[in-house]
């Protein structure tokens, strides 16, 4: 796999769409969840409100900003059962399902707004990521 360009810290300021929605995106939009397997990650157990919280936010039409094509999961492996190639993660909420990884959500909490790839469900519920503790704590007063 070559080098991954959707790698950002935690908490650092979000550029990755800016220059297609300049006007519509928050000025201090910060990056939360942007992954990949050449840098470490926080892991941890994570209140188990948050995760709901995120799978709404994923079907949520209003906070979802769809990119062309999809990002696979760099930490393991989801392959198509007959014809052998990758395929994204997804999740189901009310019987609909979902694909990860083509799509950025974008919220604004209540200290911070925070821009971050919808495969972070996926992150969190597979691969145990912790994000920062003020972004959960802003997750979890954001309905």
């Amino acid at each position: 796999m070559g080098k991954s360009v959707m790698y950002y810290d935690d908490l650092t300021k979000f550029i990755y769409l800016k220059f297609l929605h300049p006007n519509d995106l928050p000025p201090d939009l910060l990056n939360i969840g942007w992954l990949d397997s050449e840098h470490v990650f926080p892991t941890d157990k994570i209140d188990p409100l948050v995760l709901p919280v995120i799978k709404k936010m994923v079907f949520n039409e209003r906070s979802l900003h769809m990119t062309r094509g999809y990002y696979f999961c760099p930490f393991c492996t989801i392959s198509h059962p007959i014809e052998n190639h990758p395929v994204p993660a997804s999740i189901e909420l009310g019987g609909q399902e979902k694909s990860l990884g083509s799509g950025t959500i974008i919220i604004q909490g209540k200290t911070h707004a925070y821009a971050f790839p919808n495969l972070l469900y996926h992150y969190i519920s597979d691969h145990k990521y912790k994000p920062p503790h003020v972004f959960i704590d802003d997750v979890l007063s954001y309905y």
